[in-house]
């Protein structure tokens, strides 16, 4: 992350020469919930005048403001492979997916998958989403993706639906 800052601030020098500056950053909801602060923080300390702009969404909805040039960069879950050619990508870190419950749910100490997979799910099943990724792995492992799904839209709501419910997210 601290490369990708280090780069966008070599271009606002380029294109704008420091003060001044205006940098749009895409967003993903899991960076949003996770590591953004920390991102602030160091952009901050790099660019204090800059006036910083966050746009919160998947990477499939960032990329034609990526490519238009309307986003500046984008800090997202992302394979390299399923980027357009347009798009340059920099990995920051591998990311794991693990199934989540309450710890008082009836399914916390499964260890098979078999005993979850026909649980419920609270999943965003959006395109480029963690959770769609979960399920065509799931498929091309061979195993039963979950049926019973909740669709959820935002990692805050699916956080709060698993936290109070007996739900796997």
């Amino acid at each position: 992350m601290l490369a990708t800052i280090d780069k966008a601030r070599a271009e606002i020098r380029q294109m704008r020469g420091g003060a001044g500056a205006h940098v749009k950053a895409a967003i993903t909801p899991l960076v949003t919930a996770t590591v953004l602060p920390a991102v602030l923080r160091a952009f901050r300390k790099a660019q204090p005048e800059a006036e910083l702009t966050f746009h919160e969404g998947l990477l499939v909805q960032a990329l034609p403001g990526l490519i238009e040039g309307k986003i500046d960069f984008a800090i997202a879950l992302a394979s390299p492979q399923d980027l357009p050619y347009e798009i340059e990508f920099e990995p920051l870190a591998d990311i794991d997916a693990v199934p989540m419950v309450r710890t008082t749910h009836p399914l916390a100490d499964a260890q098979d998958w078999n005993q979850v997979a026909d649980a419920e799910w609270a999943l965003n099943l959006s395109a480029g989403s963690q959770s769609m990724n979960l399920v065509e792995w799931l498929r091309a492992q061979g195993f039963r993706a979950p049926s019973r799904i909740l669709h959820c839209s935002s990692p805050y709501l699916i956080l709060d639906m698993v936290r109070r419910n007996d739900l796997i997210g």
